[in-house]
């Protein structure tokens, strides 16, 4: 990218203030913004996930061929890894972009160590690798990164990410102890599919109460936050949607999770450029209360929705779309879900508030700050035929802008779309229970929002609304002011509130 002139700050100069601001020591006490900066760098990097078959061929080229890919990452050869990119993958991540991924990780990681530990896995013509790898300052917390390089047929690269690893082969392994409301011997879990057959299948897994024969049961779609989540809304450790599935299926209660599109098949939607929620999300979730209103022991009349973070915003919307596919639900629970404002502005107040954590603002971030919210104010200009790269920037002659960047790593089309979207004039439009759970320490969706949505819901009747003192936005009790950093310690789903959610769903 050009720019005519030098005191306006490009797209990729933002996104490199974001990124610098960011800039803190890798630890397991202290990362103030280790969470946001592994999802900054979703933006460059395309996921992509697939599950392991016996198929070995050319496993020893394969890894190669990746070992190859992080050695071109590290000597920031962006141009000739772009040369090796599927269409796909170039239409979302360029050479520019690939050149930096490696700096920004050492940024954060500290210097390469070693590679602890690789993996093949085979899907229907395409090869997944999975190479472990240690740097300096993840080595002191046992923890590591995996660098998941996919090939397709003729070795082009498919997909490319880099997620966290926190039980690397070399870290001491342990038993993880099981919260008191699981009981593991009151149900069996099977793996299933989301959308068989359909474009964008989706692996999951059915936790299945053991019940009598000829018993139904009610039964719960699990529905991620934002970005792309797998199955069990693994944050750091901790295992925010596996942790309700268990819970729930101990106490009588069927749930369905499943790894959410934008993990499954993450360069294809990469490269959409008519993006909304309703891909992202919505459908998937109908397609799962579908696939549910089929299984044998599920009682049909009693299925439900719950919906974390971005889940739970979407929630109402969800209920909409499985009315109008024919499978209406019994209810929905939006956990953490209830924002004050919309969701690019959401984005913008949670970077300040991070940055304001320690008492003081720095350049560095200051400049994240007035980023995040330079992108937010163009987003709340958009209409339905709006170019989002020009209200970003006046183009001036001889500029060009990229057309694939996007802001908040999403394209105009999902931002316009979110836009028009109004969570509780749609749950005033159905005619469902709702149970709205909120953690009074959640710094992501505030009180402020939980309290708004009681105001605005205060008449619409079959509404419940419970808040949790101790509670942050992974549901998870934790002291003091909230911060990200207590997201990186092993801990499990409270008690309570799985309670709550088994009593009000029994009660319906």
């Amino acid at each position: 990218m050009t720019s005519a002139v030098t005191d306006r700050p490009t797209w990729t100069t933002m996104l490199r203030h974001l990124l610098n601001s960011l800039r803190k020591e890798f630890t397991m006490t202290k990362a103030k913004f280790v969470l946001l900066i592994i999802g900054l760098l979703t933006l460059f990097i395309p996921p992509m996930s697939l599950t392991a078959q016996d198929d070995p061929t050319s496993d020893d080229l394969a890894l190669d061929a990746a070992r190859d890919v992080i050695q071109l990452m590290r000597d920031g050869q962006g141009d000739i890894l772009f040369e090796h990119f599927t269409p796909e993958v170039q239409a979302a991540l360029s050479a520019d972009q690939a050149a930096m991924i490696w700096n920004q990780l050492e940024a954060q990681a500290g210097a390469y160590v070693r590679e602890l530990a690789a993996v093949v896995n085979h899907v229907e013509g395409y090869q997944q690798v999975v190479l472990t790898l240690e740097f300096e300052s993840t080595a002191a917390t046992g923890a590591a990164f995996d660098a998941v390089v996919v090939f397709d047929a003729e070795r082009c690269i498919a997909g490319l990410n880099f997620r966290p690893n926190f039980n690397p082969p070399l870290a001491e392994a342990t038993p993880e102890p099981l919260p008191d409301y699981v009981n593991a011997d009151a149900f069996t879990e099977s793996d299933v599919t989301v959308g068989e057959g359909m474009d964008f299948p989706l692996p999951g897994t059915l936790s299945m109460p053991s019940v009598g024969d000829g018993a139904l049961v009610p039964a719960v779609v699990l529905v991620h936050g934002s970005g792309p989540n797998d199955r069990d809304g693994t944050v750091g450790p901790n295992k925010v949607l596996r942790d309700v599935a268990w819970g729930l299926a101990s106490s009588g209660i069927a749930a369905l999770r499943y790894d959410k599109r934008t993990l499954v098949h993450g360069a294809q939607m990469a490269a959409l450029t008519n993006l909304t929620i309703y891909e992202e999300t919505i459908e998937d979730a109908v397609r799962a209360v579908e696939l549910l209103h089929n299984t044998p022991g599920i009682d049909p009349e009693r299925i439900y929705i719950f919906g974390h973070s971005l889940g739970g915003l979407a929630a109402p919307r969800i209920a909409q779309a499985a009315d109008a596919a024919g499978v209406p639900l019994a209810g929905i629970i939006v956990a953490s879900g209830a924002l004050e404002g919309t969701l690019d502005q959401e984005i913008s107040r949670q970077i300040r508030y991070l940055a304001e954590l320690d008492g003081e603002i720095s350049d560095e971030e200051q400049a994240a700050i007035d980023a995040a919210d330079q992108v937010a104010a163009a987003v709340s200009a958009l209409d339905e035929n709006s170019d989002l790269n020009a209200l970003l920037f006046a183009v001036e002659e001889g500029e060009t802008l990229d057309p694939t960047l996007a802001a908040f790593n999403s394209p105009a089309s999902y931002w316009y779309d979110m836009r028009q979207y109004d969570p509780l004039a749609a749950a005033l439009a159905i005619d469902v229970p709702m149970l709205v759970l909120q953690g009074e320490r959640d710094y992501q969706a505030t009180m402020d929002g939980f309290t708004r949505w009681q105001t605005a819901l205060a008449n619409r009747g079959q509404t419940t609304f419970i808040s949790y003192p101790a509670l942050n936005h992974l549901l998870i009790a934790g002291e003091g002011a909230p911060n990200n950093q207590e997201y990186l310690v092993p801990s499990h789903v409270d008690a309570g509130l799985i309670g709550d959610v088994v009593t009000w769903i029994k009660g319906q």
